[in-house]
C-alpha cells in the first residue's frame, strides 16, 4: 500500500515478521532465512532479476501517510534485518543431524521393520514377520519387551504410522488402511479396498502418516496421492504420478513429501531407482528434490524445520541424508549424508526431532538347481547350490545347451550381468562378471545360440532393454521407450525378444524382431494387455505364457487368442518344458514356501512338482528357468532389525 516498489514476496515475509501473536510469525531464524533465499544478492554484487532495487523507508514519511511512526520503524528494521540475515545466515550451513548412541530395539531372529516413534521417542511401533504372516507390535525405546498390537483383524497387519498425540495408529492390512488405539483395540477401515494387485502382487493401496493435526492421513493408492478426514470423509486427490508411496505430512502442515518408483523396495527391498518429491499439502505441481539416478526413498520430515531426512544409495550403500528445502520446496543446496554404512530400509523420527528410528533390511539370495521330478513331488532340500556369497540375485537363465548359468548379482556393489559355467547341473568353474558399467541389470536370458545375452537395465533411467555377446562385450539398446520395457526372452529361432512394457499399473505384451542386417526394429504390442508380466516363449514359437491377474496365460501368436490355463496367486514366473506341453511357474504357498507347480498345456488339474520343507525356503522374486529337464531358481534368505539413535545437531 505504501512502498509499490516493495517486492510482493518481501511483503509476505515482513508482515509475517510483524503478527501480533508470537506463534503467527517465523518460529526460528532458520525459517526466516529460507524464505529469504531467493531473494537475497549474490556475493557477486548483481540483483536478482526476480526483484526490484529497495530503498530505505523514512520513518517520517510513514508517518505523514498515517501510519504509526513504531510501524514504519519496525518495517525499516525487519527490512534491515532481513537483508542483514540473507547476506550473512545463508552462507552458513544448515545444521546437520548427528547420530549418537544407538539402541538395539528388535534385533532377534524374526524380520522387523517399519519402525514408527511416538512423539516423545519413547515408544516404538514396528512390525514383525514369522512365516509370511506379519504382525505389529509395540515397545518401550529403553527396555522392556515387545507386546503384539491385537486388531482384532484376522490377516497380517503391517507399517504402522502413531498419530501426533501418540493415542491412536495407522496401519496397512490385507483389504483397507486402519486406525486403532495405538495398545491395540478394535480396528475400524479409513480406507477399504484391496491392497495388493493380485496380477503382480504390487501394491496398489498403500500406507500413509498422519496431518499435524491428527484428524487427517494421506496415502497413495495406484498412481494417486490421496488425503482423507480419519472419519472417512470424501477423499481429495493432491497429486498424481507413477508409482507414488511413501508419503510424510511436515510438521507445519504446508507440504507433504513422497517418493515415485520403485514401490517394491519398501515391500521386498527389490533393487532400483526412485526419486523423492514434494507437493503443497492442498494440492499442486509436484516439485523433483531429488533425481531418479538411484534409490531415493523414505522421506520424513524434521520437526519445525524446512528440511527432509531420506535413504539413498546414491554413494553406494544405503545411507540417512538430509536435504534443506527452500520456502518455494526447492532443494536449497546439495543433500548431506549423515550417517555411514547404516543400510536402512525405513526411518522415523519422534516429533521432539531427539530420536531416529530405522530398520536395517537386508537379503542374500542364491541360485539352486533340481531335476524335474517325473512322478512324485519332491522337497527342496534336495536341491543343489550352485552359486555362493553374501549377493542379491533375483533371476537366472540357463542357457538352452545346459552349458551355462546367467543370473544378475550385487556381489561388487552394482547389480550386473555374470554367468557361471555348468556342468551336469553344478558349477564347474568359477562365476565371470559380463557388464561393468552403471546402472542396475536384471533378468538375463540367453539366445538359443548361445552367443547373446538380452537384459533389462536401468542405465537410461527406465528399464530398457540390451542385448550383449554371451561372453560380455559393448552392449546394444533395443528398446527406447519412456516407460518400463523389461524381462526379455528370446522366441526360439533367435530372430525376436518378448518382454513385458509397464506405464504406471498398466502393462502389456511387446515384441521386437531383429532386422536382416542385424539391428533391431520397432517393438510392436501383442493382442493382449494388462496387468501382465513375466512371459516366455514356448520352444515351439506358437504361444508365450504370461501371468495375468487372475493366473497363468497363454497367448497363441497364429490365432491371437489368450486363455487362462491355471490360476495362480500372482507375479508367478513362467517357463516351458522342452516339449512345449507344460508350463511351470513358481509361486510360494500361504505361508510363504517356495514349491514350483505345472500343468499341461491341454489342460486338466495343476500340480505341485516342488514343495520348501522348511519355513524359510523362500522363492527370490520368483525367478524360474528350465534346461535340459533341470530347474533353476534362486532362494532368499531375509534379515531385518529396529534400532533407535540418539541424535543432535552439528
Amino acid at each position: 500500500t505504501y512502498r509499490g516498489n516493495v517486492a510482493p514476496a518481501v511483503e509476505t515475509i515482513v508482515l509475517r515478521c510483524l503478527e501480533k501473536h508470537p506463534a503467527d510469525r517465523w518460529q526460528s531464524t532458520s525459517d526466516l532465512v529460507t524464505q529469504l533465499e531467493p531473494l537475497a544478492t549474490p556475493s557477486g554484487g548483481m540483483t536478482p532479476t526476480t526483484t526490484r532495487p529497495l530503498t530505505a523507508a523514512s520513518p517520517v514519511v510513514a508517518a505523514s501517510r498515517g501510519i504509526p511512526r513504531w510501524l514504519g520503524w519496525a518495517a525499516g528494521g525487519a527490512l534491515v534485518a532481513g537483508g542483514a540475515l540473507a547476506l550473512t545466515l545463508t552462507r552458513r550451513a544448515e545444521p546437520v543431524m548427528a547420530v549418537g548412541k544407538r539402541i538395539a530395539v528388535a534385533v532377534g531372529p524374526e524380520t522387523e521393520r517399519w519402525p514408527s516413534l511416538s512423539p516423545d521417542g519413547k515408544t516404538i511401533v514396528f512390525t514383525r514377520s514369522d512365516r509370511g504372516t506379519r504382525h505389529l507390535y509395540v515397545q518401550q525405546v529403553d527396555g522392556g519387551v515387545p507386546l503384539a498390537i491385537p486388531t482384532q483383524l484376522p490377516n497380517s497387519q503391517c507399517c504402522g504410522a502413531i498419530s501426533p498425540d501418540g493415542s491412536r495408529l495407522l496401519f496397512l492390512a490385507q483389504q483397507s488402511l486402519y486406525v486403532v488405539p495405538t495398545l491395540g483395540g478394535q480396528a475400524r477401515p479409513v480406507v477399504s479396498g484391496p491392497s495388493f494387485s493380485t496380477s503382480t502382487s504390487l501394491p496398489t493401496l498403500l500406507w500413509g502418516s498422519w496431518a499435524p493435526d491428527g484428524r487427517r492421513v494421506v496415502y497413495t493408492r495406484g498412481d494417486t496421492i490421496f488425503v482423507q478426514d480419519v472419519d472417512a470423509s470424501p477423499q481429495t486427490v493432491i497429486a498424481h504420478g507413477r508409482a507414488v508411496h511413501s508419503p510424510a505430512w511436515s510438521s507445519d502442515g504446508r507440504w507433504i513429501a513422497f517418493v515415485q518408483g520403485n514401490s517394491q523396495f519398501e515391500i521386498n527391498g527389490n533393487l532400483g531407482p526412485s526419486a523423492i518429491a514434494v507437493v503443497s499439502a492442498s494440492g499442486g505441481t509436484p516439485i523433483l528434490v531429488t533425481d531418479s539416478a538411484a534409490l531415493n526413498t523414505s522421506p520424513v520430515w524434521l520437526p519445525g524445520r524446512s528440511a527432509l531426512l531420506f535413504i539413498s544409495d546414491k554413494d553406494g550403500g544405503r545411507d540417512v541424508y538430509q536435504l534443506t528445502l527452500s520456502g518455494s520446496g526447492k532443494p536449497s543446496g546439495a543433500p548431506s549424508r549423515i550417517t555411514t554404512g547404516l543400510n536402512p530400509d525405513r526411518i522415523s523420527v519422534s516429533a521432539d526431532g531427539k530420536r531416529l528410528a530405522w530398520s536395517v533390511y537386508g537379503e542374500t539370495s542364491n541360485v539352486w538347481s533340481l531335476p524335474i521330478p517325473l512322478r512324485d513331488s519332491v522337497p527342496v532340500s534336495q536341491a543343489t547350490q550352485l552359486t555362493f556369497g553374501g549377493q542379491d540375485i533375483e533371476t537366472a537363465s540357463a542357457s538352452a545347451d545346459g552349458k551355462w548359468l546367467y543370473y544378475e548379482s550385487d556381489l561388487k556393489g552394482n547389480a550386473d550381468i555374470w554367468r557361471l559355467p555348468l556342468a551336469g547341473g553344478a558349477a564347474a568353474g568359477p562365476p565371470e562378471q559380463l557388464t561393468h558399467d552403471a546402472g542396475a541389470k536384471f533378468s538375463p536370458s540367453a539366445s538359443p545360440d548361445g552367443n547373446e545375452v538380452a537384459f533389462h537395465s536401468f542405465l537410461t533411467g527406465n528399464r530398457d532393454i540390451f542385448v550383449i555377446p554371451s561372453s560380455g562385450g559393448p552392449a546394444v539398446q533395443v528398446t527406447t521407450s519412456r516407460e518400463h520395457d523389461w524381462n526379455p526372452q528370446w522366441s526360439p529361432d533367435g530372430r525376436a525378444l518378448v518382454f513385458d512394457e509397464q506405464l504406471n499399473r498398466d502393462s502389456s505384451l511387446w515384441t521386437v524382431r531383429r532386422k536382416p542386417d542385424g539391428s533391431w526394429g520397432t517393438p510392436q504390442p501383442l493382442p493382449f494387455h494388462g496387468p501382465v508380466a513375466i512371459s516366455a516363449w514356448s520352444p515351439d514359437g506358437r504361444s508365450i505364457s504370461f501371468a495375468s491377474d487372475s493366473g497363468i496365460r497363454v497367448l497363441e501368436l497364429a490365432s491371437g487368442r489368450q486363455r487362462l490355463v491355471a490360476l495362480a496367486s500372482g507375479g508367478n514366473w513362467t517357463a516351458w518344458s522342452d516339449d512345449s506341453r507344460t508350463i511351470y511357474w513358481g509361486d510360494n504357498d500361504s505361508l510363504q514356501r517356495f514349491m514350483i507347480r505345472a500343468i499341461p498345456l491341454s489342460g486338466g488339474a495343476p500340480r505341485t512338482l516342488v514343495y520348501a520343507n522348511a519355513p524359510d525356503q523362500q522363492l527370490h522374486r520368483f525367478g524360474l528357468s528350465v534346461s535340459k529337464g533341470r530347474f533353476y531358481f534362486p532362494l532368499v534368505d531375509r534379515k531385518a532389525d529396529v534400532w533407535v539413535a540418539e541424535v543432535e545437531r552439528k
